[in-house]
């Protein structure tokens, strides 16, 4: 139930299909829910379509380079002039490198 108000009893659905198999119950649902104390008044039942919405998605993970890729980036960044943007950008994405790993894995 997602809502009452005088004898209209709102509910929401996942789907169309979902909202379409409510719809198509309402009398026997309502047949069932005037047997409910407090639901007795209840004569039309209105479905909603919403979709649940999806999980907090978590901050991806950076990537990781092995060191060797690190180490080619920097000697690539290496040759640009010192206030090149993609030295800039190549140096930071170097840094991304992952410590502990044996160059060519």
């Amino acid at each position: 139930m997602t809502w009452l108000r005088a004898d209209t009893l709102g509910l929401l659905a996942p789907s169309g299909a979902s909202a379409a198999r409510l719809r198509f119950d309402s009398r026997s649902l309502l047949r069932e829910i005037a047997q409910v104390e407090g639901f007795a008044a209840v004569r039309h039942v209105k479905v909603l379509v919403r979709p649940p919405r999806p999980p907090a998605r978590s901050a991806p993970r950076g990537a990781r380079l092995s060191p060797r890729a690190g180490a080619q980036l920097q000697e690539f960044a290496a040759s640009l002039p010192g206030d090149s943007a993609l030295r800039a950008v190549l140096e930071r994405l170097s840094r991304r490198a992952a410590p502990g790993r044996r160059p060519g894995d």
